[in-house]
């Protein structure tokens, strides 16, 4: 198979894949709960260990919106450093789980790119 036949194959697969398509396939509660139960070692450290002295350093307030906080793993990380959290998904699914997780973290379900808040109302936008 030519190499341009393969390029046009797999562009023509992931354009069959709708986006609800895939947060179906991710939303499966067994999916959901792994996510969830993941911890913070291996290569989610290296994401993750340099970001309290980050936020320290360049941070005035503790308001913050987890924006696309899925399980809410890095909004329960930024509370245990003292910030008061809302995260944002627009998974249904993966808010039950958070709320499960961590019931005294308020989490808002919501349309891509809508945040019901108001400008400037937030110290810390973390996506």
């Amino acid at each position: 198979m030519s190499q341009a036949h393969n390029v046009d194959r797999k562009k023509s697969l992931s354009e069959a894949i709708t986006k609800s398509q895939i947060l179906k396939i991710n939303n499966t509660t067994e999916n959901i709960q792994k996510y969830s139960d993941a911890g913070f070692e291996n290569t989610y450290y290296l994401g993750y260990r340099d970001l309290p002295l980050l936020l320290e350093k360049h941070t005035t307030g503790k308001r913050t919106i987890d924006y696309g906080c899925g399980t809410g793993r890095s909004s329960r990380f930024l509370k245990s450093y003292g910030f008061d959290v809302l995260g944002v998904d627009v998974s249904k699914e993966m808010l039950i789980n958070a709320k499960k997780v961590d019931d005294l973290i308020h989490y808002v379900k919501i349309k891509s790119g809508k945040i019901p808040v108001l400008n400037d109302s937030y110290d810390l936008f973390f996506s």
